[in-house]
């Protein structure tokens, strides 16, 4: 009769499990802060844990087997620290609540699984992210939890661990690496949407940004208080002449050149974006136009002093650039690109290789 019941148990966990999984996915598919997704996976595996000794099977009056190890040392190899700490403080006092002899037990069970989970993701070759030879690991240390039942009378603790464990070993080995693949799945299905996102988002050729990234993340950026932002918008003088004296691989050679060259340049809050063809982009947050200059002023010395080398050959690029000042607040950056782009033609104009501010080209 036990060995049905702890199989019928099992069957039910496994819908447990398939459901754990999908709101798993759902987390980490989340906007939370590292800590915030922490805390969030341990409460998800503390319900998980809670609904296993919802519906336990009882070994004796007030001593109850059930899922919740695996729930619990689990929450902690994917959760992290803060994960472990609230799966095994809501586990604990949902096992408390219940009661019976066992109670104590339990809870010293419940803190084992999840130092036992936490440990065995921390020593674990799998950078966090197990395989199934990991998996079977980690059920295996995940089920050693059972040895709390020893805080009972030895007898009846030897004979729980006698009658129990033959079954509950490959029972949690299987859970885990059941429960544990459908979470890899997860992760290997988010990151495979992040890799398509970014994908769409950036220009294949330089690695930058491209004009829908751009929109994107403009958009995510949220307007500073009294704060200026500056656009500077770029183009490499003479480019089809380059491409009719290279080929267009010594045209790619150069654009990548410059899109490295701006990389250097931008900081971590900057966006600097291929607008397409040999136009660039580069937005600069909390930035003044004066500011800008300076940043621009350097990027086009570092543009002379850097020549191309192609097939065996080196040609020089000059770039020029037009610069617009905006209130993020109160100009929308479509706006100041447009004014930019004035600019950046008044600096073609005037020879090349230079930078106009577009409000000088307002003052005249």
């Amino acid at each position: 009769m036990l060995k049905t019941a702890l199989v019928v148990a099992f069957i039910e966990a496994a819908g447990i499990m398939a459901l754990t999984a999908v709101a798993f996915g759902i987390i980490i598919r989340a906007k939370f802060t590292p800590l915030q997704e922490s805390l969030t996976i341990g409460l998800l595996f503390s319900f998980a844990a809670i609904f296993s000794m919802i519906t336990p099977v009882e070994f004796a009056p007030g001593i109850i087997i059930d899922g919740r190890a695996i729930m619990v040392g689990l929450g902690a190899a994917f959760g992290g620290l803060p994960a472990a700490i609230v799966v095994s403080i809501t586990a604990s006092a949902a096992r408390f609540y219940i009661g019976g002899e066992g109670a104590l037990s339990g809870v010293v069970g419940i803190i084992l699984a999840a130092i036992l989970g936490y440990a065995w993701i921390k020593i674990c070759k799998c950078k966090g992210r197990p395989n199934f030879h990991h998996l079977v690991i980690g059920g295996t240390m995940i089920s050693l939890q059972l040895v709390g039942f020893y805080i009972l009378p030895w007898e009846l603790a030897n004979k729980i661990i006698w009658n129990v464990y033959p079954f509950l070993l490959p029972t949690s080995i299987i859970s885990t690496v059941i429960l544990g693949t459908l979470i890899e799945r997860e992760h290997a299905l988010f990151e495979a949407t992040i890799k398509l996102e970014t994908a769409a988002n950036t220009d294949v050729l330089t690695g930058l940004m491209n004009r829908r990234g751009l929109e994107i993340a403009i958009e995510s950026m949220a307007p500073q208080t009294n704060t200026t932002d500056s656009v500077v918008v770029f183009d490499l003088d003479h480019f089809k002449a380059v491409n009719d004296k290279y080929g267009h691989n010594g045209g790619d050679k150069a654009l990548i050149s410059f899109a490295h060259i701006l990389e250097l340049n931008a900081r971590e809050t900057d966006v600097a974006v291929r607008i397409g063809g040999e136009e660039f982009a580069l937005f600069l947050r909390d930035t003044t136009a004066e500011q800008a200059e300076t940043i621009t002023q350097r990027i086009l010395q570092n543009v002379r002093s850097t020549p191309i080398h192609f097939n065996g050959r080196s040609f020089p690029i000059t770039v020029s650039a037009g610069i617009s000042e905006y209130f993020a607040q109160k100009t929308k950056y479509s706006q100041a690109m447009h004014e930019a782009d004035k600019a950046l033609y008044q600096a073609k104009n005037n020879g090349r290789d230079q930078m106009v501010q577009a409000s000088n080209l307002a003052a005249a």
